[in-house]
């Protein structure tokens, strides 16, 4: 997944699991989201995203 397809909002999933973006930073090619479960914030470099799963919710 490249950075550009990242939008705020979105549900991405990674090896922690699924969670909303807060913050893109394009400059560091991470973005930092809240779990779903816990609410836990994390910073996830972009690799480390699963590309199968992002959602954008604005288009559902």
């Amino acid at each position: 997944m490249e950075i550009c397809q990242i939008k705020q909002g979105m549900l991405v999933e990674c090896a922690q699991g699924i969670g909303k973006v807060l913050v893109v930073d394009r400059a560091t090619n991470s973005v930092l989201i809240e779990e779903q479960s816990s609410q836990r914030q994390l910073a996830v470099e972009v690799s480390q995203l699963i590309e199968s799963f992002a959602v954008n919710p604005a288009k559902n």
